[in-house]
């Protein structure tokens, strides 16, 4: 049994992918043909292939939703139009599945962004509070099912990620859900109170 699912949206996170524990989807084209580890394809948009994959439809603790953002210099709109999409639709079509699970975490990691110029960070800066207002919007919904969601800011490269993932498997019985965690790699260095 799988622990932890990830779903990668637009790209495969590095860190994420190198931990062989959890099973991996992704949206990304290259996955399709071929498995590469636990890395399987689905497509987000068909609201029926989540529900045909045999590992979603037992038990597992957390929920990983992390999201890739490649701009360049010609399609910004179509590109921030796709993946914002991608993760409401991946999440909507995911609803079935996580009703069905106990005292699920679900993770939503603040967006990787791949950038060709610093003149698209409002495009950027739009795109990340709409992330973060889907993450609030949801936790919401499934509150009452007893479904904890909370965006991960500032863990796209850090092993504390990793850390509180571990440590996420192992709570049965968390309350803390609509909240927006900044992840904080030298927290004996820090005056703020960070994960």
């Amino acid at each position: 049994m799988n622990q932890t699912v990830v779903f990668h949206i637009n790209y495969v996170h590095p860190l994420l992918a190198s931990n062989t524990e959890y099973f991996h989807l992704s949206d990304c084209i290259k996955y399709q043909k071929e498995k590469i580890g636990k890395i399987h394809y689905v497509d987000f948009y068909d609201a029926d292939t989540l529900t045909r994959v045999p590992q979603l439809n037992v038990p597992f603790k957390n929920l990983i939703l992390s999201s890739t953002l490649i701009i360049d210099d010609h399609k910004v709109k179509d590109e921030v139009t796709k993946v914002s999409n991608t993760i409401f639709v991946a999440l909507k079509n995911s609803y079935k599945l996580l009703m069905q699970q106990k005292n699920l975490k679900l993770w939503i990691l603040e967006p990787v962004i791949s950038l060709t110029h610093k003149k698209y960070l409002p495009e950027v800066n739009s795109f990340k509070a709409g992330v973060r207002a889907i993450s609030s919007i949801v936790a919401l919904e499934l509150a009452r099912k007893k479904i904890n969601v909370n965006y991960l800011e500032n863990c796209n490269h850090s092993p504390e990620l990793l850390n509180l993932l571990r440590w996420s498997e192992n709570q049965d019985l968390m309350y803390l859900t609509a909240q927006n965690l900044i992840i904080n790699d030298n927290p004996k260095n820090s005056t703020n109170n960070r994960w």
